[in-house]
């Protein structure tokens, strides 16, 4: 079995920090894979950690503007904003550069919950040629009252589409698959080509200038036009990532739904006002009581206090665990023929600090992790098989 070496990635710029803070919260308490954050023109006021690696990026369009409010790409804070996003392509394939096999990108207003560790750890697809997405709930996306191509005879009419005008520019037909979100997506090292593809588009002046016209969704707009002129299908689904401004009305059907179909991540900017990145003038308040209803559900304990993945590396399995209470417990690793192969004895554990053991790996091995508490009793019982 080859390890395959994974990252999460993000991007932030200063008028998003007190969001990304937020992301950095969830990140901390559910997640178990290293951080790295491009940090956009600005000298950031964090600290590399063994987990959590800050790269600065500067561009110098951002600032010329910054100096003399005036620039050919950028002549307003909607410019600004619409310019940095366009610019996520070129800082990803930078992340290309990095020691890793598999990356995880995540806007930073993303939130991750306890499910993303097992879900992402088991993804090992690292083939594909462009980056994986998650899939639209909607055959297309209607975008402040823009992109709707159907029309009062019944009849659908394409060039009516958010992509229609991006289409027509380089006179290329729709063949249309499924409209992909870029909120989050997963890609490796063979993903080159596809980044400076979709960034050699958004950064033509041509386009840029009239960008609500031809890539009102900047990044994603592009990304759907290269999947569909290339015929790149496959996609992350609609699940275990959710694109969603959240109605928290009835807060236990919320819960539901995000446990049942096990979703690893939220997208949802949580605002007290309406959200318009078409006539941005300001990034509005934060509304904190949603974020602090969602620490309740996602950084409790509600079954979720010991977090864990394993990877396979050298003919051994290596688990990491990270518990949100400081804990003692006892640990056995054992195998389908009842042979011990870890012991450890009422060790104590701190909370938020990765630990490690290493067992050795087997075909078709079938292993039970047992944790016990100071009396003996076993508290967690986790079976997994191994078939590769």
């Amino acid at each position: 079995m080859i390890y395959i070496k994974k990252c999460i990635v993000t991007i932030v710029n200063k008028e998003y920090l007190e969001i990304f803070n937020k992301f950095l919260y969830f990140y901390s308490k559910n997640c178990l894979f290293d951080l790295i954050v491009y940090t956009v023109n600005f000298d950031n006021c964090f600290k590399n950690t063994e987990k959590i690696k800050y790269i600065p990026f500067y561009d110098s369009n951002l600032i010329e503007y910054e100096f003399n409010k005036n620039n050919e790409y950028i002549k307003n804070f909607s410019d600004q904003y619409k310019y940095v996003v366009a610019l996520k392509p070129k800082i990803i394939n930078q992340s290309l550069l990095l020691n890793y096999d598999c990356f995880l990108y995540l806007d930073a207003d993303c939130i991750a919950t306890p499910y993303l560790n097992k879900y992402y750890s088991e993804f090992n697809d690292i083939s594909q040629k462009y980056p994986l997405c998650p899939v639209y709930k909607d055959d297309f996306m209607i975008y402040n009252g823009y992109g709707n191509p159907f029309q009062q005879d019944g009849t659908i009419n394409l060039q009516y589409t958010i992509e229609g005008n991006l289409f027509d520019y380089f006179k290329i037909s729709q063949n249309r698959s499924a409209y992909r979100h870029t909120y989050a997506y997963v890609y490796n090292k063979n993903c080159k080509t596809f980044f400076e593809k979709a960034f050699l588009i958004l950064s033509d002046l041509n386009l840029f200038k009239d960008y609500n016209k031809y890539f009102p969704l900047l990044d994603e707009t592009v990304f759907n036009f290269l999947f569909w002129t290339h015929d790149f299908k496959k996609s992350l689904g609609i699940f275990p990532f959710v694109d969603m401004y959240l109605n928290f009305k009835d807060l236990q059907n919320f819960e539901n739904f995000i446990n049942k179909n096990k979703i690893a991540c939220l997208h949802a900017k949580f605002h007290k006002k309406t959200f318009d990145s078409s006539i941005l003038s300001d990034f509005t308040e934060i509304d904190h009581e949603k974020y602090y209803l969602l620490e309740k559900l996602y950084t409790t304990s509600k079954g979720f206090d010991l977090y864990y993945n394993f990877t396979v590396y050298n003919e051994f399995i290596v688990f990491n665990f990270l518990f949100l209470e400081d804990k003692i417990f006892s640990i056995y690793i054992i195998n389908d023929l009842s042979t011990f192969l870890y012991k450890s004895y009422n060790q104590n554990y701190v909370k938020n600090i990765p630990y490690f053991i290493s067992v050795p790996y087997h075909k078709n091995a079938k292993i039970e992790l047992i944790f016990l508490n100071e009396k003996d009793s076993i508290v967690y019982s986790i079976n997994e098989t191994f078939n590769n």
